[in-house]
């Protein structure tokens, strides 16, 4: 299954780099489904050339489930990661949480 991803990640990548000479943007953004390792993602920013030469890496935003934070941390070491290399946390569904399980 990782082969797998790994396959989907690069197809992905390569199909960016056409887009990439074929138009220009302002902006792109790359929203990783579920829990998806940042690093590969990253990595591509630094040591593809033409991603490295067209777009500048600007921010990391990774979503947290407020709800089932600590279950994912206890099952997904992959969610520690995506927090590690974020530079910004948006936190959702805190409407789904109690008064006391809030931070203060």
């Amino acid at each position: 299954m990782y082969f797998m991803k790994k396959l989907k990640f690069y197809f992905h990548l390569n199909q960016l780099e056409i887009n990439l000479i074929e138009n220009e943007f302002d902006r792109l953004i790359i929203e990783t489904t579920g829990l998806a390792d940042p690093a590969p993602i990253i990595q591509a920013f630094f040591i593809d050339d033409l991603i490295r030469e067209t777009i500048q890496l600007d921010g990391i935003i990774t979503p947290v489930d407020a709800n089932h934070i600590l279950k994912h941390l206890n099952e997904h070491p992959v969610t520690l990661s995506q927090i590690g290399f974020a530079e910004r946390i948006t936190l959702t569904k805190t409407d789904c949480i109690s008064d006391q399980q809030k931070p203060k």
